[in-house]
């Protein structure tokens, strides 16, 4: 069971990260307090379905993604949609950055 809560909150840890979120502040999207999404992350607590659910929504991902473990390469859809999703947070100076290296890249 503890290999599960791990797994799990690995992949939590990881979304989030690559969503730019903070435990709190995905504490605040899902619901939850940031203790608790720590606890989660290190696998160190029990994680409720309901739980599981509001932090799906507060990482604005289906419980399905949570819960792959599959280290297959994900789709040509799922990358446009999370460089989307970067692309969104980042600041002016950042995209004008972007602009230029992947310009580069694709000379």
């Amino acid at each position: 069971m503890a290999e599960i809560s791990k797994l799990v909150g690995n992949k939590i840890r990881s979304i989030r990260k690559k969503r730019g979120l903070t435990q709190a502040q995905l504490g605040n999207e899902s619901d939850l307090n940031d203790k608790y999404i720590s606890e989660i992350e290190r696998g160190s607590s029990k994680l409720t379905v309901d739980a599981l659910n509001k932090i799906a929504n507060g990482l604005k991902v289906p419980v399905k993604d949570i819960l792959d473990f599959d280290t297959a390469q994900p789709t040509r859809e799922e990358l446009e949609k999370d460089l989307l999703w970067m692309i969104q947070k980042t600041s002016d100076e950042q995209i004008v950055f972007l602009h230029k290296l992947v310009s580069e890249i694709l000379k």
